[in-house]
């Protein structure tokens, strides 16, 4: 996904959904580092309500705006007997779904509508894809043994982490002020 998002191939990012569950630092921070491996340095964060209250880790709803415009908007989602982490995007060309914790991506193709031929509509371009979510582990560490022999670099460094929580740390400090 992410050669296809940063080559064009799915379009500019027009607007994001992320739902998410526990708090904004336990899942809502790898959202965030998500978004920023896709589309770049948030310009603008903004917080818009609490699910839950922790002292330490509240679940939080909030916004992240990019360079283009475009808002990524993450809702907290508590009280449901099953985990919840997905991802929609929205793009100019296409649209991408991100489903069960990155399991599973649905990709979405423009195509005219069949009967108001005055406009297209978005249809699932395959079937539901399995990704190598399962296999999360075992790439993560692979990646870190390759890095330190000196084959290669790993995909997500400490800054990055450091950076999506310092994000996490902006909208927890908005939230305690409102």
């Amino acid at each position: 996904i992410v050669s296809r998002l940063h080559n064009g191939e799915y379009g500019v990012l027009r607007a994001a959904s992320i739902y998410y569950q526990k708090g904004i630092l336990n899942n809502g921070s790898h959202a965030i580092d998500m978004m920023r491996w896709f589309f770049g340095e948030p310009v603008e964060t903004s917080f818009a309500g609490a699910a839950f209250d922790d002292e330490k880790d509240p679940g939080l709803d909030f916004a992240l705006t990019f360079e283009n415009g475009a808002k990524a908007v993450f809702t907290n989602i508590q009280g449901c007997d099953y985990h919840l982490f997905e991802i929609d995007l929205i793009l100019d060309k296409s649209r991408v779904s991100i489903k069960q914790r990155g399991q599973y991506i649905q990709e979405y193709s423009v195509t005219p509508e069949p009967y108001y031929k005055t406009f297209n509509i978005i249809t699932e371009t395959g079937p539901l894809m399995e990704s190598a979510w399962k296999y999360c582990m075992k790439g993560a560490i692979d990646e870190l043994v390759m890095a330190v022999m000196g084959y290669g670099k790993v995909s997500c460094n400490m800054m990055d982490g450091f950076r999506a929580n310092e994000i996490c740390l902006n909208i927890i400090d908005e939230y305690r002020r409102s």
